[in-house]
């Protein structure tokens, strides 16, 4: 899927600098699940994006990017004074298909490293009941930052914008809480810089007219976000976990 759009890249560079974050970033929530300390270096650009958004009282959705995997992000956040309500799948952190012991214990334990660096984590039950929203419209009214990953798909219903060349499916959400509680809708990735070096990146809010109608208003925050992924994809190759995509979604056939 990237070949055409990368014609001068070293894929088996890419590859072998993607394997060499992916071990490290085992062994940082290795380190973070029993407590301790890591030596992980974390920066953030962008810090003030929040705290003006913050400033007009409504909350503000982080619209997370695949990259880096998913405690970097959170480590780096917390460490500049983000305080962070993630929503996540009850299946976090498991193989799909889920099983009963996926969910039960491998979901669990996946999640012990990254509560650390959370306020509260919200749940999306297995069964998809939408207790979960209210619980998010609550926390933005009281103007809270919500984290939720853009590069999901959902059970229900899903939208889609083109990525690569291909059609994606992407979750509503996020854009659907902004557009119903008139939250700023900001998206968010890290890029690695080195051995234990990362930098969480926010990027400025995606500004949509919220006048054109709720439809209008998702469609068009979702066709956002992709043109930002794609962007930072082909600026930073190595760091994006393509795990997050079916394959029929890589290969166009979803």
């Amino acid at each position: 899927m990237l070949g055409e759009f990368l014609p001068d890249a070293n894929f088996q560079d890419l590859a072998r600098g993607f394997c060499e974050m992916d071990r490290e970033l085992q062994w940082i929530r290795w380190r973070a699940l029993h407590g301790t300390r890591s030596p992980v270096y974390t920066a953030v650009d962008g810090r003030h994006r929040v705290e003006e958004a913050l400033e007009e009282g409504r909350g503000v959705l982080l619209w997370g990017l695949s990259f880096c995997g998913t405690l970097p992000v959170k480590i780096a956040l917390q460490r500049v004074g983000i305080q962070l309500v993630h929503l996540s799948r009850a299946e976090h952190g498991v193989s799909l298909p889920a099983t009963p012991l996926g969910y039960q214990l491998v979901a669990p334990f996946y999640c012990l490293a990254e509560n650390r660096f959370l306020t509260e984590r919200v749940v999306i039950p297995a069964d998809d009941s939408l207790g979960y929203m209210r619980v998010l419209m609550k926390r933005l009214a009281d103007n809270h930052v919500v984290y939720i990953a853009g590069e999901r798909r959902s059970r229900r219903t899903n939208v889609t914008a083109p990525l690569f060349g291909h059609e994606i499916e992407f979750a509503p959400g996020a854009p659907s809480l902004s557009w119903r509680q008139g939250s700023p809708l900001l998206p968010v990735y890290v890029v690695r810089e080195g051995p234990l070096r990362y930098r969480a990146v926010i990027g400025d809010r995606i500004e949509v007219n919220r006048n054109s109608g709720k439809n209008s208003f998702i469609q068009a925050s979702v066709v956002r976000l992709a043109e930002y992924i794609q962007n930072q994809v082909l600026r930073y190759p190595s760091a994006w976990d393509w795990r997050y995509y079916s394959v029929g979604q890589l290969l166009g056939d979803a």
